[in-house]
């Protein structure tokens, strides 16, 4: 058991709730302004320059628009000369007038030897010294921030690449950098938090916002708004709030079925002197999904097994329950493509898997397109059922050995220990416990009353949802939903029980949802399974559907 190669997708989003006025932007869109200093640390012609470069293998910093800042000591030669610093400096910022200075910019890094650095500081004092934000010394992309307290008038940043040895690196990179100041205004209130967001079973919840004051300024009678998917809802609530003070406002309880949902909140504070935090949005998922990544990649890694052997999660599910689904994240190193692998859940003996309780096991061929798929694979099983265990074990199994096929993990989160479980010598398994600090990208989909046909955005460009109903039928109709957002060639087949095609519905592209009717009368009385495939991945088999 060992780890792979480390891919990093950092993303530190930071939500501004205070009166921050720009004072600096810049994206890099029309290139490097001419009032940014672009220094030349070792005298050999490369220098900072905007555009993109594949150096970075991937770790651009996030969202950029066409192009951003890099260096590419790469592109200076294998034996260029050591450099003291290649650096790019903003032009001074004046922010006498604010009690806070933010700088704000989002970053890329791939580095090669310890030999190379990337950091980057700011200056309150016109560049004469230097203060350290951040320093990066592996691989990733992301955003920072610092708050600066006090009043300056002569405000720098600067973005350093430097190194102590001649040996050429990779690239680093710096995007959407801003210098904002804090002022303290009269009137200025805004929106803090949203209640509920992040993912939670389907439900009826209570929503929530979270309202400040951050004007000197008593507030009476302000109207706060919600809409869920841009719809209002029980607004406007209104509300008084005191000066450096917040309050919670209660919008009642709403009806969350299965599905992805925007939830917008704002304020309407009339003479607001800082509109720009009076709107809050949150992404909300009502799903059957059980997980317990974000399914956000943080500090993304992979991890191999070799032969027979795999990584696991526990999840803590209600006895009796259904499991329609699973979702696996793979990544394929250094060769992509699909490689054998084994999915199994086991049931639960005192706290750790029972070796003699299968519930539900796969053999099958998956394939990661790309080194990392974090948006991994769902697989749709024919609903086994968990019996009595409140706790079942699902596992990852290498079945080919080598450097072929691994398990992506969120190395940003974690759950307690007893929750990560390795096997081996897979199919007579022995089991153990072990945390590597991160979050496996394993997930059970427990059958709700929306089944097969709920839509949960993992991969909404490329993954088809499939839906069967009825699945019990006598000489009836069958109507097999498909949606999938971007278009998809795909084919859709009937299979016996013997895995033999009886019948083809569908070849084709597919954009959108499409609804297939399959006659029953045409096959002889037995059980049958729905069978999709695309360019994207082997198989997803349906429940089993029983023509009599």
């Amino acid at each position: 058991l060992k780890p792979a190669v480390k891919s990093a997708t950092s993303v530190n989003a930071n939500a501004d709730t205070k009166s921050w006025i720009p004072l600096l932007t810049e994206d890099f869109e029309a290139g490097i302004p001419g009032d940014w200093q672009v220094v030349d640390g070792n005298n050999d012609g490369h220098t900072w320059v905007a555009g993109t470069t594949d150096d970075l293998h991937g770790n651009d910093p996030p969202d950029y628009g066409t192009q951003y800042a890099y260096y590419s000591d790469d592109d200076a030669g294998h034996y260029s000369p050591q450099t003291p610093g290649e650096e790019l400096i903003s032009p001074s910022v004046d922010a006498s007038s604010c009690t806070q200075v933010k700088i704000k910019y989002a970053w890329g890094y791939d580095h090669w030897y310890t030999t190379d650095w990337y950091k980057v500081e700011y200056s309150t004092d016109g560049g004469l010294t230097w203060n350290l934000i951040n320093e990066y010394t592996s691989d990733g992309s992301g955003w920072d921030s610092i708050i600066i307290t006090g009043s300056y008038s002569d405000v720098k940043v600067r973005f350093v690449y430097y190194e102590t040895g001649q040996i050429c690196a990779w690239a680093c990179a710096a995007d959407n950098v801003s210098i904002e100041g804090c002022q303290v205004l009269t009137h200025d209130v805004g929106v803090t938090a949203i209640s509920p967001s992040g993912m939670s079973v389907p439900d009826s919840q209570e929503v929530v916002v979270t309202v400040a004051n951050f004007g000197t300024s008593d507030e009476s009678n302000v109207p706060v708004w919600v809409k869920i998917n841009g719809t209002p809802f029980n607004s406007p609530q209104y509300v008084d709030v005191t000066a450096d003070s917040s309050v919670d406002v209660s919008f009642g309880d709403y009806n969350f079925t299965g599905g992805s949902y925007t939830i917008t909140a704002y304020t309407a504070l009339t003479g607001d002197q800082y509109p720009g935090n009076d709107t809050m949005t949150v992404e909300y998922n009502a799903t059957w999904w059980f997980q317990y990544d974000d399914g956000v990649v943080v500090d993304g890694w992979a991890w191999t097994s070799g032969y027979g052997n795999g990584w696991g999660m526990r999840f803590d599910v209600p006895a009796g329950v259904q499991i329609d689904s699973v979702f696996v994240g793979l990544a394929n190193y250094p060769s992509p493509g699909a490689k054998p692998l084994a999915l199994v859940v086991y049931g639960d003996a005192g706290g750790q898997p029972n070796p003699y309780d299968v519930l539900w096991s796969k053999d099958t061929s998956l394939d990661a397109a790309v080194w990392s798929n974090w948006t991994g694979h769902v697989i749709y099983s024919d609903n086994f059922s968990v019996g009595s265990n409140t706790s079942i074990y699902y596992f990852w199994v290498d079945s080919m050995g080598g450097d072929g096929q691994y398990l992506c993990i969120d190395g940003d989160l974690a759950m307690p220990s007893e929750y990560y479980w390795y096997l081996m010598y897979y199919p007579s398994p022995m089991f153990g416990q072990i945390n590597y600090g991160g979050d496996w990208f394993l997930r059970i989909h427990i059958n709700g009353a929306s089944g097969l046909s709920e839509w949960i955005p993992y991969n909404p460009h490329k993954e088809i949802r499939l839906s069967v109903k009825p699945s019990i039928t006598t000489g009836g109709k069958v109507n097999v939903v498909l949606a999938v957002k971007d278009k998809i060639k795909a084919s859709v087949k009937v299979l016996d029980i013997t895995g033999k095609v009886v019948a083809t519905l569908y070849e084709g592209s597919i954009k959108g949802e499409k609804v297939i009717n399959w006659n029953t009368a045409s096959v002889k009385p037995g059980a049958y399974f729905i069978k999709v495939s695309t360019p994207y991945y082997t198989e997803v088999s349906s429940r089993v559907i029983v023509a009599k």
